[in-house]
């Protein structure tokens, strides 16, 4: 009899105390699972507090983020969820073992009382074993789940992946009057009424490694595509140079203002258009430049000028003939746009 009580007190202790194991290994460790050598960054949102707290969770992981090799962008992750679901398997198991451990001391006593009573004993026996049942199926899910996948007992953070970098539309543009800062009107999405002429209030573009050729996508001319970009809330023409239907090269933005017609190039290109690739001439992507001048997409006055401008550009920002290149280039075909064959246009370009 001694021998059986000695077993079980050893058993109860041994389970009790494995099940405060579990509860003590609940709380975040101070690496993090994933990323842990990655570099930090202020942290976006403060990390969540429970109402009803957890035994053994002291709290949650702070989102961690990495750059990528360019740093232009970064991915950042959210350890709250996987933290959250952990601590609460953790404390299950636990209150499995902790139940098991009483179960089976009520086993124990039921056994010591027994008196000799074979049907007593029995019972005792059914508490006990009961009782071992419970947590071997508690353990042996755990042990199943990490040998099928690991990631489903150690959950990873969610990942998010930031938006990529994108040049700010020159919507911001406003008149100034008597005050510094942007009336209300301008913050909440304000569109000039008065586009801009002289390029004077468009910002600098302080890197030009690219050359990018346009087309208006219509018979327009620089005061309409001006007016038009205008009402879009650019402040004015997109384009920092623009050839119009006879052939004459025009001042669009400027040279070196800071332009909006390419997304994500505009701070590091200067764009050139033309008037032209009009719906009638069915705006054809990549068109051989004899097959674009004989059905009007572009008249040989206004290629000339083309060529003669970009030479202009090349020399002037050192661009050099493999960084010249046309909108649908840029955006991965995402448009016809400029509707010529831009290998045949560097053939006729600086080197």
């Amino acid at each position: 009899m001694k021998a059986k009580l000695a077993f079980i007190i050893f058993c109860s202790s041994f389970l009790l105390l494995a099940g405060a194991g579990v509860f003590a290994q609940t709380s975040p460790t101070n690496k993090p699972d994933v990323g842990s050598d990655l570099p930090r960054f202020g942290n976006p949102l403060d990390n969540p507090k429970l109402s009803v707290s957890i035994p053994g969770f002291s709290g949650f992981r702070s989102i961690f983020c990495e750059t990528s090799s360019d740093g232009q962008s970064q991915n950042c992750y959210v350890p709250w969820l996987a933290d959250y679901i952990k601590a609460l398997y953790n404390y299950g198991i636990g209150s499995v073992i902790i139940l098991a451990v009483i179960v089976m001391m009520i086993g124990g006593v039921v056994w010591l009382t027994a008196g000799g009573n074979e049907q007593r004993i029995a019972d005792a026996k059914q508490w006990i074993n009961g009782s071992l049942l419970g947590i071997l199926i508690a353990v042996s899910s755990y042990m199943v789940l990490n040998i099928i996948n690991p990631a489903l007992t150690e959950l990873n953070p969610i990942k998010l992946a930031s938006v990529g970098f994108e040049d700010l539309p020159e919507g911001e543009i406003w008149e100034k009057n008597n005050t510094e800062e942007p009336p209300e009107a301008i913050q909440n999405g304000y569109k000039p009424t008065k586009p801009s002429t002289d390029g004077s209030k468009f910002r600098e573009r302080t890197v030009t490694e690219y050359i990018i050729v346009h087309t208006a996508a219509g018979i327009m001319t620089r005061e309409s595509v001006n007016k038009l970009h205008a009402d879009q809330g650019w402040g004015g023409i997109g384009y920092n140079v623009y050839i119009e239907r006879d052939g004459s090269a025009v001042q669009g933005r400027g040279d070196d203002k800071l332009g909006v017609h390419t997304r994500g190039w505009n701070s590091k290109s200067v764009g050139i258009s033309y008037s032209g690739c009009a719906p009638k001439s069915g705006q054809k992507p990549n068109q051989k430049l004899s097959s674009a001048v004989s059905n009007e997409t572009i008249t040989q006055s206004q290629l000339n000028s083309l060529i003669s401008e970009i030479k202009r550009l090349q020399t002037k920002y050192k661009v050099p003939r493999d960084k010249v290149i046309g909108h649908i280039e840029a955006c991965n075909g995402c448009k016809a746009c400029p509707c010529l064959d831009m290998n045949e246009i560097r053939k006729q370009i600086n080197p």
